[in-house]
């Protein structure tokens, strides 16, 4: 047989009749005490690091070698053959701001006082042998210092000194060593130019040496434990010591605002060059002598270059001035200026995608095309709670390309799965031809559009399936058209097999000369909730996609890459999702009440990749009144990236103040108006939170207050639209009889910020609808504070630190983070488990890094840095598409208490055997009960089995070991 689930859960067994029934963890029915909760719990993480295999909270879930091997296969979009496609990738560009220069030639003032130094090709150099005090502002709870040695200088005998803290230094023999308790500790030998870093944590009187970004010193004693702050950095060196760029950043601790545990600031940042001077920096005779080579997207930001506006520069060359010039720009946030040879091009006033006609602007032969993007500040007015401190979110230039195309061309082309057969797929192509210049108002021509499809991805193939018809063209005008193909035998788009295809499309005049070509790609794939059941294909699926917040490491860069990160960021979290048997993403991607993002690299690599997405768009609302939607906005966005299959769901706005129903249903229609005629082949959520709705039930026959309703607009109940909610079951502190109820839950129990969930069950059990759990579960587990030694996340409590108070009965201490893990981990697979039997579409949990709330968020399902937690490991067991476990959440198993063996099946009908395991707390199998020849129904399902009795009485706490096997093969399958 093959086994193709395990999974277990732990209980408590007692003679006690007061255990009899569905007894609680804490509160309502509960039998335990705290102390017995944290033994639990305690034990609970044993039994994980011993059934689960790969339990490793030591170590990163992904590595920077799978990042690299799964970026590498990435593959580029394919470029249209017929069209003149300039690719603008690579540009010079610099950040220039006025204080930047008035700082540099500050320092320069500042390094010109000291004797026996000089300033020369970007370093400092001793010309004798010196000692350099260099005064640094005051440094007194965290902070880090960060310098190279070229390789070209002499480190011998040169000693580094962070006030009496740390002292590191390198023998005659360049050597290395460092100082500690006043002891001093050799390391290896270092060839080559050498990165220093130190990490100083003044609270613990601790650092952390990095050499060449490896850890040297791992959580030290300060050199002198006497040391409270500093205020200096003391270097002393031989004749021909030179120092490369300084970066110093620190921390310090705020305790007014529970969600800001500590501010960023830049107090040393010196690279040894010469300011850059940026007058005429857009006409073609300046010199960007200094300025950077970059690829785009360009990112800049942080509190480290605030108000740096980003200039860039590049050079290209035309042979003819075409009919039309159009420069496509993928976003400039938050605004920007577009200078074509000196001239102003374009004013840029918000983050939407641009298609600029620049045709006037060129000139055959050489063409200077300059970007100016704004440097951005959040208003305090505007930053949300759960952002970072540092108020300067990155600015960007996102991808561009140049058209040169004729008058009459391929303005757009969007292609959707219309309909999928048994040997065959229905694919719906729309184009629209767009007609400029040259002909009279009363002249119409007759086009010809071919269109061909071939697989794309992971592998190109032939001709699968073309089209052909005609279109009229009209002056000034766009005219669209559609067209349908047939391929037999598709290879469907399924987050396990993520097949792509290659749309061409031609465009052909009346004497079928080629006059442009316009190429997509795209899956093959329909997305429904027939039966009120979420389906990819026209089968069930159940949605795995926890929260992508942002808010990712280095601190430093927090704010910089939020919006738009380096790419190996998102493959990274991808991989994390996969191996956590999720397959999707929630775009949650904020730092303002109102903006999110709609960066196409996300789509472009969940398509390949095979993640399903929640998508925001820029024009996303998190908090703020919901008629502040931007819905012309939101429209740019989704044309820019509607022909991705991995976007399943339409999300624009997450819990926005809708004031009352009226203003609800105006909005649900605004959006729904907007997004049905520009896309219907996706579900539309326009909140992510129904409870802020006040929401009638399913079918708008009965208002929140359960009364009768007459009235309800036919919008609430329109194709597409699917439901979905926050349900924090067991967040926020709250005890267990809200999951033991729900969901009709006493008012006594209900979770806090839930006055009521009398209208989730309609939700639930419609058979329209698809229901989702759109942000879960808001209990928080600790990190692995080893890992977060010397950093200013270490031991650090965001605001969630009081919920163990209320779930478990009292708050654990920070050598207690393995057990607050375990409470997150448990709570999280007992609530899954039971959603999942109650039918959930789908989850996401809030969030997958813990990058909110400055990298202290503790809700998430991996820490800042990216290692796992438990609750990371309890996700990929409840999230297998074959579960077996127990029908209820009941925790101590009285006298006349029975299992109720459940078992969970996604996808095709299966033959199982079904083995149950009691395991004492040594490890010694008490009992094992076997279910023969078990028929797990084709699609979403829960098959109970006769609930079973242990034959022997037992006492204490029990692992409950499930296995399911599947007849045929041998191998063990995790998923």
């Amino acid at each position: 047989m093959k086994t193709i689930s395990k999974s277990f859960e732990l209980r408590y067994f007692s003679q006690d009749p007061k255990a009899n029934g569905e007894t609680d963890f804490k509160g309502g029915t509960s039998v335990l005490d705290t102390e017995q909760r944290v033994s639990f719990l305690n034990e609970y993480a044993h039994q994980m690091e011993k059934n689960l295999s790969d339990v490793d909270l030591y170590s990163p879930i992904v590595t920077a070698g799978e990042v690299s091997s799964a970026l590498g296969a990435i593959k580029s979009q394919p470029l249209p053959e017929h069209r003149q496609r300039i690719v603008l990738d690579d540009w010079v560009w610099t950040g220039h701001g006025a204080a930047k220069e008035n700082r540099q030639l500050e320092q320069i003032e500042q390094w010109s006082k000291y004797k026996n130094i000089r300033v020369t090709e970007a370093c400092l150099y001793l010309e004798e042998d010196a000692s350099l005090p260099v005064a640094l502002p005051l440094q007194d709870w965290r902070c880090f210092l960060e310098w190279t040695l070229p390789a070209d200088g002499s480190v011998a005998d040169s000693v580094f000194s962070l006030g009496e803290a740390a002292t590191i230094g390198f023998d005659a023999e360049h050597t290395p060593y460092y100082i500690s308790g006043g002891k001093k500790i050799t390391l290896p030998a270092t060839a080559g130019s050498i990165t220093c870093k130190i990490e100083l944590d003044f609270e613990n009187r601790k650092y952390n040496l990095y050499l060449n970004h490896e850890l040297a010193a791992d959580f030290v004693e300060f050199s002198d434990l006497t040391t409270s702050s500093i205020e200096r950095w003391l270097v002393s060196g031989k004749q021909g010591l030179r120092i490369g760029h300084i970066l110093g950043v620190g921390y310090k601790r705020l305790t007014e605002n529970e969600f800001e545990p500590f501010s960023i600031g830049t107090f040393i940042d010196e690279d040894f060059t010469a300011p850059i001077r940026a007058d005429g920096w857009n006409q073609a005779e300046y010199d960007p002598a200094g300025w950077s080579n970059g690829t785009l997207p360009i990112v800049h930001g942080g509190q480290r270059y605030a108000g740096e506006d980003i200039l860039m520069r590049k050079e290209v060359y035309i042979d003819e001035v075409p009919a039309i010039a159009e420069l496509y720009i993928e976003s400039l946030t938050p605004g920007g200026e577009l200078y074509i040879n000196g001239r102003l091009a374009a004013f840029i006033e918000d983050e939407y995608m641009r298609k600029l006609d620049i045709t006037s602007f060129l000139r055959e032969g050489n063409n200077l095309i300059a970007v100016k993007v704004y440097s951005d500040k959040i208003e305090e007015a505007d930053k949300m709670t759960h952002s970072h401190t540092d108020l300067y979110t990155g600015w960007f230039a996102g991808r561009m390309h140049l058209d040169l195309l004729p008058s009459i061309y391929i303005e757009d082309v969007f292609t959707w799965t219309d309909a999928i057969n048994e040997s065959s797929a229905i694919q719906k192509v729309k184009v629209s031809v767009k007609t400029q210049k040259g002909l009279s108002s009363s002249k119409v021509t007759d086009h010809n559009i071919a269109v061909k499809m071939m697989p794309w991805f992971p592998e190109d193939g032939p001709l699968c399936a073309q089209g052909n018809w005609t279109t009229s063209t009209y002056a000034n005008l766009t005219e669209t058209t559609e067209g349908i193909l047939e391929i037999a035998s598709p290879n469907l788009w399924t987050s396990d097999h993520p097949n792509l295809y290659k749309i061409v499309v031609e465009l052909y005049d009346s004497e079928n000369n080629k006059c442009d070509d316009y190429v997509v790609t795209t899956g093959i794939r329909t997305v429904s909730q027939d039966g009120g059941v979420f389906r990819i294909n026209g089968k069930p699926e159940l949605l795995r996609a926890p929260l992508l917040f942002g808010a990712r490491p280095p601190m430093e860069t927090i704010a910089a890459w939020e919006k738009c990160p380096p790419a190996e960021y998102y493959i990274e979290e991808m991989l994390m999702v996969q191996k956590m048997n999720g397959n999707g993403l929630r775009m949650s991607v904020h730092d303002e009440r109102i903006g999110g993002i709609n960066d196409p690299r996300v789509c472009e690599f969940a398509d390949q990749l095979g993640i399903m997405l929640v998508w925001q768009t820029s024009a996303w609302l998190r908090l703020t009144s919901a008629t502040n939607l931007d819905l012309e906005g939101m429209a740019t966005c989704i044309r820019q990236v509607r022909n991705h299959s991995s976007i399943v769901i339409w999300q624009p706005t997450n819990h926005p103040s809708w004031k009352n129903w009226d203003t609800v249903m105006k909005m649900y229609r605004n959006i729904y108006d907007t997004i049905i005629p520009l896309d219907t082949s996706r579900l539309i959520s326009p909140s992510a939170d129904s409870r802020r709705l006040n929401p009638y039930n399913d079918s708008g026959t009965m208002d929140y207050e359960g009364n009768p309703a007459e009235d309800c607009d036919s919008v609430w109940t329109a194709p597409l639209i699917c439901r979905g909610n926050m349900d924090y079951i067991l967040g926020y502190g709250n005890e267990w009889p809200a999951l033991r109820q729900w969901p009709n839950v006493e008012e006594q129990y209900l979770p806090n910020y839930m006055d009521t969930t009398s209208y989730i069950p309609s939700f639930i059990d419609s058979k329209h609808r698809a229901y989702f759990n759109f942000e879960h579960d808001e209990t928080a587990g600790q990190p692995n504070w080893d890992l977060h030694k010397g950093k200013p996340t270490y031991q650090v409590n965001s605001y969630e630190w009081r919920y163990e108070e209320g779930s478990i009965g009292r708050t654990l201490e920070f050598n207690e983070w393995k057990t607050s893990q375990a409470w997150q981990a448990f709570e999280a697979y007992e609530v899954i488990r039971k959603s999942r039997q109650l039918d959930y579409d789908g989850f996401s949990w809030c969030c997958l890094r813990g990058g909110p709330n400055t990298g202290t968020y503790q809700k998430s399902l991996v820490d800042y840095y990216g290692q796992p937690k438990l609750v990371y490991y309890s996700n990929r067991m409840v999230f297998q598409d074959v579960l077996a476990g127990s029908g209820n959440v009941d925790i101590v198993y009285g006298p006349e208490d029975e299992i109720p063996v459940t078992v969970l099946n996604l996808g095709d009908s299966k033959k199982v055997e079904v083995v149950v395991e009691i395991l004492s707390a040594a490890d010694d199998i008490v009992e094992t009960h076997i279910y023969n020849h078990v028929i797990l129904p084709e699609g979403r399902t829960v098959t109970r089995l006769e609930s079973y009795k242990p034959s022997v009485k037992l006492e204490g706490l029990y692992s409950i070991r499930y296995t399911v096997n599947q007849e045929g093969a041998h191998e063990f399958v995790s998923k």
